[in-house]
């Protein structure tokens, strides 16, 4: 058993060695470099940038407006006047029924009620809806790289302790070839060893295009390039979360505010809205439509637009919009119950995979002392090599649950910071 823990720490040795001439990822590295690679990241930046060019377009309804009407038109009746009642003749010249107009219109708004700035506030809070959503999308890759992350690392154990049992099963079976020149073994003891390393070899390969596949996933989703000299690092232990801090949970949080920015846009676009105006026109007739020259002729002045009365549209839309409001919360509280009792599952998971190391522990140490009596015995020739086999092989599977359940705790712990949010 000695020649079992030298064996493992030189394997372990050996491996901290290469990770200076290796690649070496973290965790933490791989959450940034998928949060970076993720396509819908650079829908913030546009998000943002919509938003901008909205705004100014809210903004720019305090400019002038100016615009330029023309018209020609043909009358069947003009205007006309019957003086022929008088004393005295007096001849006035009916307008022409073909008549003509060009108007340069200039608009400004004095005043709107406060509609324009909560047009801008509500075109604010829809692009913080947006960049809210991306924002969840890319917490899903989070945990996406979690349980990928912990996966390699579950299969380098995996491949560290058969690599392991195949060294060992090797020196046994150079062992009992030596032992079968000698007359002391027969053929079929070495033949079952032999049998066992192909066996070995087999679960080997088939851990190896394992973690080949989740190298390839890990490196699509980071855009890094991984192979399989690529060292991973242990994971560090996380604290626990107290409270929940999710991207849904400001989502939920936008879109109410969303809402109440509504609620304040229906009170202002009843207000009376203000406007100065102004023309400068050239036609036939001019303001004197008796004339039949054309003139060139100017209009000022002010307009005032006020909605008294909208048959309670306004108040049914409010009734509407409050009743999003609940249906929003609605939403947020089925959110909450549902991690609620995520929650609760990992907390056990936590309590488990505690427990089970510590048994884990006292079992390798009876399980060590079994295969060194197992050793000695299949050395002496009073066991067979497969009962040999069959306690080497418990001892290793007892070695590989210790590993397995730490990294299972470290899960645990993991997702339970994703449930409540990092």
């Amino acid at each position: 058993m000695k020649k079992l823990v030298i064996t493992f720490l030189i394997l372990s040795l050996t491996f901290g060695l290469k990770l200076k001439a290796q690649d070496t990822l973290s965790l933490e590295r791989c959450r940034d470099a998928a949060l970076s690679n993720f396509p819908l990241t650079k829908a913030i930046e546009l998000y943002q940038q919509s938003g901008k060019f909205m705004t100014d377009k809210n903004s720019a309804s305090y400019f002038p407006r100016l615009n330029l009407n023309s018209q020609a038109t043909w009358q069947s009746q003009v205007t006309s006047i019957d003086l022929s009642g008088l004393p005295f003749p007096v001849n006035i010249t009916p307008p022409p029924n073909d008549q003509y107009k060009a108007v340069v219109e200039i608009n400004q708004l004095i005043y709107d009620g406060g509609l324009t700035r909560k047009l801008n506030a509500i075109q604010i809070n829809e692009t913080e809806i947006n960049i809210a959503g991306v924002k969840v999308e890319q917490y899903k890759i989070i945990d996406q790289i979690n349980q990928l992350y912990i996966n390699i690392l579950l299969l380098n154990k995996q491949l560290e302790l058969t690599e392991l049992t195949k060294e060992l099963i090797e020196q046994k079976l150079k062992k009992a070839e030596a032992g079968i020149r000698n007359g002391i073994f027969l053929q079929s003891h070495a033949d079952i060893l032999k049998a066992e390393m192909l066996k070995i070899e087999q679960q080997f390969k088939n851990l190896y295009y394992r973690k080949k596949s989740l190298l390839e996933s890990l490196s699509k989703l980071t855009g890094l390039s991984i192979s399989e000299n690529t060292v991973f690092s242990e994971i560090k232990e996380e604290s626990i979360q107290v409270k929940i801090s999710r991207p849904e949970e400001a989502l939920f949080d936008f879109q109410k505010k969303l809402i109440d920015k509504r609620i304040e846009l229906l009170s202002v676009s009843r207000l009376p809205k203000l406007y100065a105006f102004g023309q400068m026109g050239f036609g036939r007739p001019g303001l004197n439509f008796l004339s039949n020259e054309f003139k060139p002729y100017a209009i000022a002045g002010a307009s005032l637009n006020w909605n008294i009365w909208d048959w309670h549209q306004s108040k049914n839309e409010k009734n509407s919009l409050e009743i999003q409001k609940e249906i929003i919360e609605t939403k947020r509280q089925t959110f909450e119950q549902s991690l609620d009792i995520l929650s609760v599952t990992e907390k056990n998971n936590i309590d488990k995979f505690n427990e089970a190391i510590l048994r884990d522990a006292e079992i390798i140490a009876l399980r060590e002392k079994i295969t060194k009596v197992a050793s000695s015995q299949l050395d002496n020739g009073t066991i067979t090599a497969t009962e040999y086999l069959a306690e080497l092989n418990a001892e290793m599977q007892a070695r590989l649950n210790l590993e397995v359940n730490k990294l299972l705790l470290l899960q645990a712990k993991m997702n339970l910071n994703f449930i409540k949010g990092y």
